[in-house]
């Protein structure tokens, strides 16, 4: 099976939207009513403006604050500094994003007290072990609020309002909507471009893809919010209380997965401009190569190989009872990825 290029073409699969229908306005603002977003049919938390990532508004713009105290149980609110954070910026349409002394976390703000100058968010932040508490490693950890329309106050910032679909752009100097027809306003949509997947009785063999480029992918926060451990794996929870969950963690999703494929060969290709990771080999991946690929500007890995312990066999981790399932023999070559 192979998806190959045409001689001297380099063909697109993007999982991308044009944003069209912007009108600016007397504060130099370009904005657009997306009526799939008001419908709740659709939620993005990237977007490209020609083919470049454009910041999604937060404050502090640069750096970051520093959280005063910890509320009391370390976990759903904290205390700031209203000359970092002015409490008229915040709302309930933005996410903390909290630093931890490796991973971060994402968790959206239910409520501000202005007098206090305290935030409560919506989901506790940090995985359930106990060393992801607020202050576990600092006492005045590091954070940023993004995406409230009320904190883009900076060119090449926007924001999307949940509620009324509307999508606001501040442009960089010199773009105008004239300027940016070629490549244009895209939001992703589609949250994988290529899965291909055999079985362990029946793997697939032989898939060779070639000078293709992908990009466009979406992969907006689970609704309980995003905590992570490390590595673009966060913890999984089936509740708004994290003593309902189970500390279980998934790894966000690639653009392009393989699973049970062997002697697979991605050649030439790209991967860019995509909201969670870039490519993934994963389970029972065998002799597979990867070689002159580019993977650039991902939300989460460039690329993974193998699988978690978390899949069973016959009720036991496979990883105990099904060693040579193992992802083994796979290959990267003369490839770059960067900006992830």
């Amino acid at each position: 099976l192979s998806l190959e290029a045409a001689p001297s073409c380099t063909p697109v699969i993007s999982g991308g939207r044009p944003i069209e229908g912007f009108e600016v306005q007397p504060d130099g603002t370009w904005r657009t009513k997306i009526d799939a977003v008001r419908r709740g049919d659709w939620w993005f938390e990237q977007l490209f403006v020609q083919g470049r990532r454009a910041t999604r508004a937060r404050h502090p713009n640069i750096d970051c604050a520093r959280v005063v105290e910890a509320g009391p149980d370390n976990r759903t609110s904290f205390s700031f500094d209203p000359e970092e954070l002015p409490p008229a910026l915040i709302d309930a349409r933005s996410e903390v994003v909290l630093l931890h002394d490796w991973s971060s976390s994402r968790v959206r703000v239910a409520a501000v007290d202005a007098a206090t100058q305290t935030i409560t968010v919506a989901n506790p932040i940090g995985c359930k072990a106990p060393h992801y508490a607020i202050t576990n490693f600092d006492p005045h950890p590091r954070f940023f609020l993004e995406g409230s329309p009320l904190l883009v106050d900076a060119p090449g910032e926007w924001a999307l309002d949940r509620d009324t679909g509307e999508l606001v752009y501040l442009p960089l100097a010199g773009e105008t909507l004239e300027s940016v027809e070629p490549l244009g306003i895209v939001a992703p949509i589609a949250p994988a471009l290529l899965i291909a997947a055999g079985t362990p009785d029946a793997p697939l063999r032989n898939l060779h893809i070639q000078g293709i480029r992908f990009e466009h992918t979406a992969w907006p926060i689970p609704s309980y919010g995003y905590v992570e451990g490390q590595a673009a794996f966060h913890e999984v929870r089936t509740a708004d209380a994290i003593a309902e969950s189970d500390g279980t963690r998934d790894a966000i999703p690639a653009a392009l997965e393989l699973t049970w494929a062997e002697d697979c060969l991605i050649e030439n290709c790209s991967i860019e401009a995509v909201g969670a990771s870039g490519l993934w080999l994963g389970a029972g991946c065998r002799r597979s190569l990867v070689t002159e690929m580019t993977v650039r500007d991902a939300g989460g890995n460039g690329i993974m190989i193998g699988e978690t312990g978390a899949r069973t066999v016959d009720g036991t981790a496979w990883w105990l009872c099904a060693t040579e399932q193992v992802a083994s023999a796979n290959a990267v070559t003369s490839s770059l990825v960067e900006r992830c």
